[in-house]
């Protein structure tokens, strides 16, 4: 993010953690200019992928804003990966691993359209959410559904990971009503 683009969406750096490191994205104040920064910056290309996926857009934005800090996440700025998508065989769309063994995406696009049919649809994958992620009816019971998969390796459990991003999803359904019926 530019500092002109963190003026705009009045953003500030997280201040450096307890370790003496500097966190890897950006607070918005309100939490609507976050969600407005990443539908400018990368909605188009998750609602090309969320598009006849059976995932709902709201599902998908909400979690890859929440896992990537709006898109301001080192790993989403340095590698377009937005979710901390590990690096492995057969993965499909990724160029290869950073350091830290996450997978690099040449684009947002790649990234985007990885988690929707590597991570989250084949049912041959770790998770083996597919049908019953396909079979939800709403936002919030699609990630329940990726929540209580054991997706996230969140200590509190499923409730906690999908929190925040059922806000998320709130807050989404209210500033951009007419994505609902992208799925």
């Amino acid at each position: 993010m530019t500092e002109q683009e963190a003026k705009k969406y009045n953003a500030a750096p997280y201040p450096i953690g307890s370790s003496g490191t500097a966190v890897n994205n950006y607070m918005f104040s309100p939490m609507s200019n976050g969600v407005k920064y990443f539908m400018e910056n990368f909605g188009k290309d998750l609602i090309k992928n969320c598009s006849n996926s059976g995932i709902f857009f709201y599902t998908a934005a909400a979690q890859k804003m929440q896992e990537s800090g709006f898109g301001t996440a080192r790993l989403a700025r340095d590698y377009n990966n937005f979710g901390g998508i590990k690096y492995g065989a057969g993965l499909t769309g990724s160029t290869g691993a950073n350091p830290r063994g996450y997978a690099i995406f040449a684009s947002p696009n790649d990234c985007f359209n990885t988690y929707i049919n590597h991570v989250l649809k084949d049912p041959t994958k770790k998770y083996n959410i597919g049908n019953k992620l396909l079979s939800a009816k709403t936002p919030v019971e699609q990630i329940m559904v990726i929540a209580e998969s054991g997706y996230c390796a969140n200590p509190p459990g499923a409730a906690a990971y999908a929190k925040p991003i059922i806000k998320l999803i709130e807050l989404l359904a209210t500033m951009y009503p007419n994505c609902a019926k992208i799925i």
